[in-house]
């Protein structure tokens, strides 16, 4: 009788234990069966968010096309009637322009001012010389002058350039140009009336301080019309000290618009120009009195 209840007893466990294996491989069956649903779930979600994306790229990629050649088609208009626009409107001006840095291009600057009637009797491009010379340098620099030791390099060139420009003292400018610090052009006939002062650098440096503010001031004390003007790409902005010495300046100099903005503004339209944070507009009003 004992021997039956012990094989009772084992035969019930046994039934128990294989209906718990059971149950746990069901629900590892259903679990994974769960996973599987939610995986596929998933991917079929990615696929049509990437699908909407897709879409959606395509769409801004057909918009940008169509800016792009409306863009293309507007610029084909600015330089087209450009040209004719600023004719004549600096007719008579005598203009200098004096390069404080060697870093950007101002070609153009120079040919849309002829274009617009203007004459320049001189470009001077001061160059990096005058920030890289040493004590020696600079000591020649100022014994060939018989300037005193201490006196500033910079205001010293703003100095030659000016009397250069005013009077057609070349000799001094011929000297610097050959000592590396300058280059300049021209036959420098005729006093200018206006000055447009080309900066900007690609790296931060003390030219600005050192040359740019001696000659705004001593150009605006001959009472010439001053302009600073540089590119778009200007790491280095001068524009905020520009300004701070009270004359107009233009930041996109190397642009169509920005180029209209400096014919304007040399016609007596004043004022800050362009596209940085320091400007106060894109451009003069046109058939405005200019902002003062």
């Amino acid at each position: 009788m004992l021997i039956n209840i012990k094989y009772l007893v084992i035969t019930v466990i046994s039934i128990f234990l294989a209906m718990s294996i059971g149950i746990f491989m069901g629900a590892q069956l259903d679990s994974q069966s769960i996973v599987v649903k939610q995986q596929e779930t998933l991917i079929s979600k990615i696929e049509q968010q990437f699908d909407e994306l897709s879409k959606t790229n395509a769409a801004m990629e057909d918009e940008i096309k169509s800016l792009m050649d409306k863009n293309t088609l507007n610029e084909a208009y600015i330089n087209n009637i450009f040209p004719d626009y600023i004719e004549g409107k600096l007719s008579g001006a005598v203009i200098a322009v004096i390069k404080t840095t060697e870093d950007y291009d101002f070609g153009s600057v120079e040919q849309v001012l002829e274009m617009a009637g203007a004459r320049i009797p001189a470009v001077i491009t001061v160059t990096d010389r005058l920030m890289e010379a040493g004590g020696d340098e600079l000591n020649n620099l100022m014994n060939y002058f018989g300037a005193a030791k201490n006196q500033d390099a910079g205001n010293l060139i703003a100095q030659k350039i000016i009397e250069a420009l005013t009077h057609g003292k070349t000799q001094d400018l011929e000297y610097l140009q050959q000592a590396g610090y300058i280059e300049a052009s021209g036959n420098f006939d005729g006093a200018p009336g206006y000055a447009v002062i080309c900066g900007g650098s690609k790296e931060k440096t003390a030219k600005c301080e050192a040359l740019d503010i001696p000659l705004i001031k001593s150009l605006k004390g001959l009472g010439l019309t001053v302009v600073g003007v540089e590119t778009v790409e200007a790491a280095n902005s001068y524009m905020e000290i520009y300004k701070k010495q009270k004359i107009s300046t233009v930041d996109n100099a190397d642009t169509v618009i920005g180029q209209t903005s400096l014919v304007l503004v040399l016609s007596g339209k004043a004022g800050n120009f362009g596209v940085k944070s320091t400007a106060k507009s894109l451009m003069p009003k046109m058939g405005s009195e200019g902002e003062k």
